[in-house]
């Protein structure tokens, strides 16, 4: 199984050919949030993903409302406004959470973690995909400062997923790090092509 996940495209459109390469090897394409500046041209984005010819799952960044996202995917075939849901797909299990920004936490993502854990799927390999980055890590730093999401590091420690991806701190974009087994990405608008099995 391979996905290729990315975040925080902000309308680049230059970035589209490096893009779609990488999507053209990936059996599932996750958008981490934030595919637009603010909503602009968010169906001229959402058009573009959806030449991929391949499944998309979006979730909102800091930049989108997550209702105005919902209603936009509804009008593409392949591409799936995903927040707060647990999607399994050739034995992989994705966790995703959308929205935040510079929060320090999130009560939202808590209670929701609390439901993951209970899942009938919690024993299959996870990728746990959120906007916002785990705090105290190589992912959120911004001039030397962490600005990261703590519920982020609660919901890694409690669910042990393979793969935390996130963006939303592009000084961070491409970094790496670990908290416990779980590798931690922030992926930046090219993103990277996650292997599992």
């Amino acid at each position: 199984m391979n996905i290729y996940c990315f975040s925080d495209f902000h309308n680049r459109y230059e970035l589209l050919p490096q893009m779609g390469e990488r999507a053209r090897n990936a059996d599932l394409i996750v958008c981490a949030g934030d595919p637009t500046v603010f909503e602009f041209d968010l169906d001229k984005t959402l058009n573009e993903f959806s030449k991929w010819r391949k499944p998309v799952l979006l979730i909102h960044g800091n930049h989108e409302e997550a209702r105005t996202l919902r209603e936009a995917c509804k009008r593409y075939r392949r591409l799936s406004f995903v927040h707060g849901e647990e999607v399994v797909q050739k034995g992989v299990r994705l966790l995703l959470w959308g929205g935040g920004g510079f929060g320090s936490h999130d009560k939202g993502l808590e209670e929701q973690v609390k439901e993951w854990a209970k899942s009938a799927h919690a024993a299959l390999p996870t990728v746990l995909v959120t906007h916002a980055p785990p705090d105290g890590t190589k992912l959120d730093r911004i001039h030397g400062k962490h600005v990261g999401n703590r519920s982020v590091n609660q919901a890694i420690k409690l669910l042990k997923p393979l793969y935390a991806v996130s963006g939303h701190i592009h000084e961070a974009e491409g970094a790496e790090d670990e908290i416990g087994n779980t590798a931690c990405y922030n992926l930046g608008p090219l993103g990277r092509i996650i292997t599992i099995g």
